[in-house]
Protein backbone atom coordinates (compact mmCIF):
# COMPACT_ATOMS: atom_id res chain seq x y z
CA UNK A 1 0.00 0.00 0.00
CA UNK A 2 1.44 3.51 -0.92
CA UNK A 3 -0.18 6.62 0.48
CA UNK A 4 1.86 9.94 -0.81
CA UNK A 5 -0.02 11.82 1.29
CA UNK A 6 0.78 10.03 4.40
CA UNK A 7 1.97 11.88 7.29
CA UNK A 8 4.22 9.14 8.50
CA UNK A 9 7.87 9.81 8.59
CA UNK A 10 9.08 6.35 10.96
CA UNK A 11 7.49 3.14 12.06
CA UNK A 12 9.05 1.33 14.64
CA UNK A 13 8.46 -2.40 16.31
CA UNK A 14 7.71 -2.89 20.01
CA UNK A 15 10.20 -4.22 22.20
CA UNK A 16 8.45 -7.97 22.64
CA UNK A 17 8.57 -8.31 18.98
CA UNK A 18 12.48 -7.94 19.16
CA UNK A 19 12.52 -10.51 21.84
CA UNK A 20 11.61 -13.99 22.85
CA UNK A 21 8.81 -14.20 26.10
CA UNK A 22 12.03 -15.84 28.26
CA UNK A 23 14.52 -13.24 27.68
CA UNK A 24 15.14 -10.68 30.06
CA UNK A 25 14.74 -6.86 27.97
CA UNK A 26 14.77 -3.41 29.65
CA UNK A 27 11.47 -2.14 29.96
CA UNK A 28 12.25 1.91 29.77
CA UNK A 29 10.78 4.21 27.15
CA UNK A 30 11.91 7.74 25.95
CA UNK A 31 8.65 9.53 25.63
CA UNK A 32 9.34 12.71 23.17
CA UNK A 33 7.87 15.79 24.71
CA UNK A 34 9.54 18.54 22.53
CA UNK A 35 10.04 18.14 18.75
CA UNK A 36 11.77 20.83 16.56
CA UNK A 37 10.78 23.69 18.95
CA UNK A 38 7.25 22.56 19.41
CA UNK A 39 5.88 20.80 22.23
CA UNK A 40 4.33 17.95 21.74
CA UNK A 41 2.81 14.94 23.11
CA UNK A 42 1.06 11.24 22.53
CA UNK A 43 -2.79 11.03 22.62
CA UNK A 44 -3.11 7.22 22.37
CA UNK A 45 -5.79 5.75 24.65
CA UNK A 46 -4.08 4.93 27.69
CA UNK A 47 -0.62 6.07 26.65
CA UNK A 48 -0.74 9.45 26.73
CA UNK A 49 1.50 11.63 28.00
CA UNK A 50 2.31 15.44 29.36
CA UNK A 51 3.83 17.08 26.47
CA UNK A 52 7.15 19.97 27.29
CA UNK A 53 9.72 19.57 29.39
CA UNK A 54 8.64 19.12 33.20
CA UNK A 55 10.14 19.37 36.67
CA UNK A 56 8.49 17.59 39.89
CA UNK A 57 8.44 19.85 42.71
CA UNK A 58 8.19 18.22 46.33
CA UNK A 59 6.14 19.74 49.39
CA UNK A 60 6.55 19.10 52.68
CA UNK A 61 4.57 19.97 55.71
CA UNK A 62 4.94 21.51 59.27
CA UNK A 63 6.69 18.50 60.35
CA UNK A 64 9.10 17.98 57.29
CA UNK A 65 7.25 14.78 55.95
CA UNK A 66 5.71 14.40 52.22
CA UNK A 67 2.95 16.17 51.64
CA UNK A 68 2.14 16.29 47.46
CA UNK A 69 4.26 16.61 44.90
CA UNK A 70 3.36 18.78 41.42
CA UNK A 71 4.60 17.99 37.83
CA UNK A 72 4.98 21.36 36.61
CA UNK A 73 6.52 23.06 33.33
CA UNK A 74 10.79 23.03 33.62
CA UNK A 75 10.68 26.78 33.95
CA UNK A 76 7.55 26.57 36.84
CA UNK A 77 8.51 27.99 40.10
CA UNK A 78 6.24 26.40 42.95
CA UNK A 79 5.58 27.87 46.29
CA UNK A 80 7.46 26.40 49.02
CA UNK A 81 8.08 23.47 46.13
CA UNK A 82 11.68 21.62 46.38
CA UNK A 83 12.62 20.93 42.50
CA UNK A 84 13.59 17.26 42.54
CA UNK A 85 14.51 16.60 38.74
CA UNK A 86 18.19 17.05 38.11
CA UNK A 87 20.49 16.80 35.07
CA UNK A 88 22.73 13.63 35.33
CA UNK A 89 23.72 13.57 32.34
CA UNK A 90 24.43 16.34 29.59
CA UNK A 91 25.69 15.22 25.83
CA UNK A 92 26.47 12.19 26.73
CA UNK A 93 28.83 12.69 29.59
CA UNK A 94 28.14 12.17 33.58
CA UNK A 95 27.20 15.70 34.83
CA UNK A 96 28.06 14.74 38.77
CA UNK A 97 29.94 11.31 39.65
CA UNK A 98 28.04 8.03 40.69
CA UNK A 99 26.66 7.65 44.06
CA UNK A 100 28.22 4.60 46.28
CA UNK A 101 25.73 2.12 47.23
CA UNK A 102 26.12 3.37 50.76
CA UNK A 103 25.02 6.75 50.05
CA UNK A 104 21.95 5.73 47.81
CA UNK A 105 20.77 3.47 50.86
CA UNK A 106 21.35 6.38 53.39
CA UNK A 107 19.20 8.63 50.73
CA UNK A 108 16.37 5.47 50.54
CA UNK A 109 16.15 5.56 53.89
CA UNK A 110 15.71 8.97 54.12
CA UNK A 111 13.05 9.59 51.64
CA UNK A 112 10.93 6.63 53.33
CA UNK A 113 11.58 8.08 56.78
CA UNK A 114 9.88 11.64 55.06
CA UNK A 115 6.96 9.91 53.86
CA UNK A 116 4.33 9.31 56.01
CA UNK A 117 2.64 5.72 57.51
CA UNK A 118 -0.50 5.86 55.24
CA UNK A 119 1.56 5.91 52.27
CA UNK A 120 3.62 2.60 53.69
CA UNK A 121 1.06 0.61 54.30
CA UNK A 122 0.82 -3.01 52.62
CA UNK A 123 -2.59 -3.58 52.49
CA UNK A 124 -4.93 -0.36 51.33
CA UNK A 125 -2.06 2.30 51.20
CA UNK A 126 -3.22 5.53 50.69
CA UNK A 127 -2.76 7.38 47.73
CA UNK A 128 0.05 9.64 47.60
CA UNK A 129 -1.18 12.86 45.77
CA UNK A 130 0.25 14.50 42.69
CA UNK A 131 -1.40 17.60 41.35
CA UNK A 132 -0.55 19.00 37.44
CA UNK A 133 0.58 22.87 37.80
CA UNK A 134 -1.83 25.57 35.92
CA UNK A 135 0.81 26.24 33.95
CA UNK A 136 1.68 23.04 32.24
CA UNK A 137 -2.59 22.17 32.41
CA UNK A 138 -2.84 24.74 30.26
CA UNK A 139 0.13 23.82 28.00
CA UNK A 140 -1.93 20.12 27.37
CA UNK A 141 -5.29 21.94 26.84
CA UNK A 142 -3.56 24.37 23.95
CA UNK A 143 -2.12 21.48 21.99
CA UNK A 144 -5.45 19.25 23.01
CA UNK A 145 -8.52 20.96 24.28
CA UNK A 146 -10.82 18.00 25.59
Amino acid sequence: LICNDAKIDAFAVGTKIGVSADAPYMDIVYKLVRYNGHDVRKLSLGKSTLAGPKQVFRRFDSNGLYQKDIIGLLEDTVPDGKPLLQTVFKKGVPSKNNPSIDDIRGQCRQNLSKLPSKYKNLKNPGKYPVEISPRLSALQKSIRPD
